[in-house]
């Protein structure tokens, strides 16, 4: 057993609990950015991350979903008390723990009286999240992202704990309760309360320190030669590129690229073009099958094919009413600024 230290803030004190995660983050992950790194965030990837501590990139801006599940953590948290029985109590700290100095937590509750913790979370629906990763539950599907139970492994690791609660809320619909624990036979005894019953093996739990340790590896390296993790195709690197690669330059000089990574694309776009036309074909199939009906369902599956009118602005018309395109007020152009990569074969010469 490693030593633990709570590091204390002011109660009530949003900026106190920043400014100590903060100066603890210089060296350690919390929960969320630890989820990014193993690959299980669509928000946030090791690149991402590098750039935002290397400040490349912006801090994530505070949003209405993030200010609602602050609001309602403690309707969350009492909620599970009224459903549980339990009791459960703020920390108003942050804990590291030296067996993991590349971690830390910062929990939202604490179980009264047991080794265990909770976790409140607000969820617009439940819907099952199919991952396809050999480790943290493999290709088991679960009802909320799995970022979600990296937070609660990385709880259990730091704070010694041997379960932790995960409650979600859904705004007119109501309480989850799940249960992530590393005790054998818990699923074999799960409370009629709770919903589910996650046992991860303290061996996947081990996982977390090494693979933080070289998340903080990799930074270190890009801040030294500017070399980052390589982009994956997700939302959050293809946006982080786009602001990071900046305008083009005329005046730059060509750069010799890999020709395996052309192979490589041509491949992914010849399957991408057969995905395509699979998913027509499939599409097609069920828009016969309905007809002029809008509804279709099937176990666990629902389809729906209804007419709708969208109404665009005709620029031909437009064109016309101005006497021609180059007598269009400019006021009425929005003006965008795009850089597209076009990939093409050359043939030698």
């Amino acid at each position: 057993m490693g030593t633990m230290k709570k590091h204390r803030f002011d109660v009530g004190s949003r900026e106190a609990w920043l400014a100590t995660r903060t100066e603890l983050g210089k060296t350690r992950l919390g929960g969320s950015e630890l989820g990014a790194v193993m690959g299980f965030s669509k928000y946030e990837t090791p690149r991402t991350l590098c750039l935002r501590r290397m400040g490349l990139l912006p801090d994530k801006a505070d949003n209405e979903a993030m200010r609602f599940g602050r609001d309602n953590e403690e309707y969350v948290a009492k909620r599970f008390e009224e459903r549980s029985g339990k009791k459960v109590h703020r920390e108003n700290c942050v804990i590291t723990n030296d067996d993991y100095p590349h971690l830390m937590a910062s929990i939202d509750r604490k179980i009264a009286n047991e080794d265990a913790g909770l976790e409140c979370k607000t969820m617009k629906e439940l819907a099952a999240i199919r991952n396809g990763r050999d480790h943290l539950l493999g290709k088991h599907p679960l009802p909320f992202p799995t970022t979600y139970l990296v937070q609660c492994c990385l709880y259990i690791a730091v704070t010694e704990s041997r379960r932790w609660y995960l409650a979600i809320y859904v705004p007119m619909v109501g309480l989850s309760v799940y249960l992530v624990t590393t005790v054998e036979g818990d699923a074999e005894n799960k409370p009629e309360w709770v919903d589910d019953v996650i046992h991860v093996p303290t061996a996947e739990i081990a996982e977390m320190e090494p693979a933080a340790k070289e998340f903080f590896d990799k930074l270190a390296v890009a801040e030294a030669t500017g070399v980052l993790p390589d982009p994956t195709g997700s939302k959050a690197d293809t946006e982080a590129v786009k602001a990071t690669v900046g305008a083009s330059n005329p005046d730059a000089e060509p750069v010799r690229l890999a020709a395996d990574e052309f192979a490589a694309l041509a491949a992914a776009k010849e399957a991408e073009d057969a995905a395509k036309e699979r998913v027509a074909e499939i599409e097609n199939r069920i828009k016969v099958a309905l007809g002029s009906a809008e509804l279709g369902t099937a176990d666990g599956w629902k389809a729906t094919f209804k007419t709708s009118v969208t109404n665009r602005l005709d620029s031909k018309a437009v064109e016309t009413h101005f006497g021609g395109k180059g007598k269009v007020p400019e006021s009425l152009y929005k003006k965008s600024e795009t850089r597209t990569l076009r990939v093409s074969a050359v043939t030698a010469a």
